[in-house]
């Protein structure tokens, strides 16, 4: 941390963020600070859209949150055609201030960021809905959100004393072989098959990681005793889950207002009629504290239904900055 009188402000890359922070850490600096308090200080994030004749399919998210001395601003860009030019579809950047006087105190990799604060969050959501006996996880998707939620599912569940078994829906073979590719450098001995949408009917632990406009889960897919964490969906256009999905299960969320603002899956099953939304049973402040039971039996269904918040990456950011490089 620079000292007060430094005008340098040290930046830490993609690579450094992930040296600093495991997705252990982050979880356990989200369960810290949730567990105190709830997500606040943070307005819902500006969404512009570029879209139109003439223009591309471009997105820009302004991200905020201010508490305890401490703020930060995370500028997200979203282009969908960008990986046909080489570049990556999403790309983000972070600054961090702190005390005293909301000095600036570090910029960071965003995109990093978004993906541990990400996993981290659902994570922490699976360690307290998941079934006690649960081990085998199924990860819809295969980007880098696929690849983070194996990983953070698997360490929850190895923290349980479990052997997990790992099933990957990828669209496309060079996805899948690249997921297995990147979990494997990352140290996962386990079993890791390729599925189909079909194949969560024998999951105890799914994870949504799509950028679907439409349903992937269709009503009566979801198995009993099953927990879901969906995470492809930030907009109220978009959706993984259809209402007779939702309604199925028990819902959790990061904050209502939040959810209710821009979570597709729960707003367009609150309009057709099917789900309302008082029965969201927790948010993540009133599951880590122990204030509200999450899952109340072993063949509920749990739905952590999530749109990231200005508040976890402050919290990961600052969990970051305050950690060592790991050797």
């Amino acid at each position: 941390m620079p000292a007060s009188h430094d005008p340098t402000v040290p930046v830490i890359d993609g690579d450094g963020l992930r040296e600093r922070l495991s997705l252990r850490a982050a979880m356990a600096a989200l369960t810290d600070a949730l567990a105190q308090e709830p997500l606040g200080g943070a307005p819902q994030r500006l969404h512009l859209s570029g879209s139109g004749a003439g223009h591309e399919d471009e997105e820009l998210l302004v991200m905020p949150a201010l508490a305890n001395g401490w703020a930060g601003t995370k500028l997200v860009a979203l282009v969908a055609s960008n990986p046909g030019r080489g570049l990556p579809r999403v790309a983000a950047t972070y600054t961090l201030f702190g005390p005293p006087g909301l000095r600036p105190m570090a910029h960071l990799d965003g995109t990093v960021l978004t993906e541990l604060r990400t996993a981290a969050v659902s994570g922490l959501a699976t360690s307290l809905l998941a079934r006690a006996d649960a081990h085998r996880i199924t990860i819809v998707g295969a980007g880098v959100q696929a690849k983070a939620h194996a990983r953070a599912m698997v360490a929850v569940l190895e923290d349980r004393g479990v052997r997990p078994e790992l099933t990957v829906v990828a669209r496309r073979d060079e996805a899948y072989r690249a997921l297995v590719s990147d979990l494997r450098g990352h140290g996962l001995d386990i079993a890791i098959a390729r599925g189909t949408i079909e194949s969560i009917v024998q999951a105890d632990v799914i994870c949504l990681c799509t950028s679907s406009p439409t349903p992937v889960i269709t009503g009566g897919m979801l198995p009993p005793g099953v927990h879901v964490n969906a995470v492809g969906s930030y907009r109220p256009d978009m959706r993984e889950l259809d209402a007779t999905s939702v309604a199925a299960c028990a819902v959790l969320v990061e904050l209502r207002d939040a959810a209710m603002a821009e979570k597709g899956d729960l707003l367009q099953a609150e309009a057709e009629g099917v789900w309302r939304r008082d029965a969201i049973r927790a948010d993540l402040h009133e599951l880590a504290s122990g204030a509200v039971q999450g899952r109340r039996d072993d063949e509920e269904r749990t739905l952590f239904a999530s749109v990231g918040h200005a508040g976890e990456d402050l919290i990961v950011a600052r969990a970051a900055l305050a950690a060592q490089p790991r050797a």
